[in-house]
């Protein structure tokens, strides 16, 4: 579909990110995510259509989302990630209602029932999502004390081993096994 088409058909659309949480500076880019009822086509398969994120066609109806890191989900789309508990999805649903650049009855009808989408399933998304983070802090902090510790660290190419990792890559049949087993969690997700 393209941008104008999806932009029409938009249910809801917010800011999100670091500008939504006023957590943002000057440099901070503008991130948006919408959620649209794509035409029939589309909506019952014999066309493909799963998000827009690309935003520089210049016909269309809200110009400040050009060049910005922005999705705009089918509706299918969105709800299957929903009911995965996914947080970067669920998010749109728990906005406070000012923030809202579009919100038709049909977006209105869905935060309604955005308790239907949560499961237990909540619980490891989220707890594994903060987890992910504070480890990359951790690991941010580590490599920022080093930098205290030896300035000219950050001229040297990265050590595999500095961040914990085995200095040998795989072997061909290890990475061939993994690629594999990527392959069958794909084909099963996608199912």
């Amino acid at each position: 579909m393209k941008r104008l088409e999806v932009e029409t058909r938009t249910i809801l659309l917010a800011l999100t990110g670091s500008r939504l949480y006023r957590v943002h500076n000057e440099n901070s880019d503008y991130d948006y995510k919408g959620i649209c009822i794509p035409t029939l086509p589309y909506f019952l398969g014999t066309q493909n259509f799963e998000q827009l994120d690309d935003f520089s066609d210049p016909n269309c109806l809200y110009p400040s989302l050009t060049d910005t890191d922005s999705n705009i989900y089918n509706i299918k789309k969105f709800c299957h990630l929903a009911t995965l508990n996914n947080p970067n999805i669920l998010e749109l649903l728990w906005i406070d209602r000012s923030e809202y650049l579009i919100q038709t009855r049909f977006g209105e009808s869905l935060i309604e029932i955005r308790d239907a989408f949560l499961s237990q399933k909540v619980f490891y998304s989220y707890s594994g999502y903060a987890h992910a983070q504070i480890k990359k802090v951790q690991t941010h902090r580590k490599w920022l004390l080093r930098y205290k510790e030896d300035p000219d660290f950050f001229s040297l190419p990265p050590n595999p081993k500095d961040y914990g990792l085995d200095e040998n890559p795989l072997r061909k049949e290890q990475l061939n096994a993994f690629l594999e087993f990527f392959y069958i969690l794909i084909k099963d997700a996608s199912q």
